[in-house]
């Protein structure tokens, strides 16, 4: 019998949630509006499209605004496809191994394979599901560690760019 209950067992809350816009400067002044802070901003280029991300906080939560810079970009992509919008939902999680383990017996497929970076965040993404369009990301945090660096952002964006997901 599968474990329906995987991830209320590892899931500790929710990390952040991912916003595909098509004009990030338009949607990062409706969330200054709504008294989130800007965090940090950075554009990550892969090995054939990149994208722009801004991270605001309120409080202790996040929302991460992703713009494409390619037509082929992923987030291009999934706004072509889907319109603006929530493109995923990263869950914090004790241990993304682990969870994963309880979830694939269960038919959840993932994209690759976890990705590391040098301060010890590792993350995985399910594939998308297509009865809602979602995309989940597991994201554990060793050592307390909360920012994901650059080497962090980059190797992630690179897993996806390769596996043609969006």
């Amino acid at each position: 019998m599968p474990d329906y209950t995987a991830l209320a067992k590892y899931a500790t809350r929710i990390d952040h949630i991912t916003i595909a816009v098509p004009e990030i400067e338009k949607a990062m002044r409706f969330y200054q509006m709504l008294g989130f802070t800007l965090v940090e901003r950075r554009v990550t280029k892969g090995e054939t499209t990149s994208m722009e991300r801004a991270v605001f906080r309120v409080n202790d939560m996040l929302v991460v605004l992703l713009q494409g810079h390619q037509p082929e970009s992923q987030i291009d992509r999934y706004l072509a496809a889907y319109g603006p919008g929530v493109h995923h939902v990263a869950f914090e999680v004790k241990s993304v191994a682990k969870l994963m383990a309880a979830l694939e017996p269960m038919g959840i497929k993932f994209i690759g394979t976890p990705t590391t970076d040098d301060c010890g965040i590792t993350q995985i993404f399910t594939e998308r599901d297509p009865a809602s369009g979602m995309i989940f990301e597991f994201i554990e945090h060793e050592n307390n560690s909360t920012r994901i660096n650059d080497s962090g952002i980059q190797s992630v964006f690179r897993h996806l760019e390769q596996s043609n997901a969006y």
